[in-house]
């Protein structure tokens, strides 16, 4: 995949990790927010 094209390639920078945590977290509370409130979510791959 890699060799594809398809995986960005920031992994081996060390604030790759930091950014990814970031959004992780505010998609995680996201999600729990809406279990707690017994809402549904619908999410589409485009």
């Amino acid at each position: 995949m890699i060799k594809l094209g398809i995986y960005p390639d920031i992994w081996q920078d060390q604030e790759a990790l930091y950014y990814f945590l970031a959004y992780f977290m505010e998609i995680q509370t996201f999600y729990s927010t809406a279990a707690e409130n017994n809402e549904a979510i619908i999410t589409g791959i485009i």
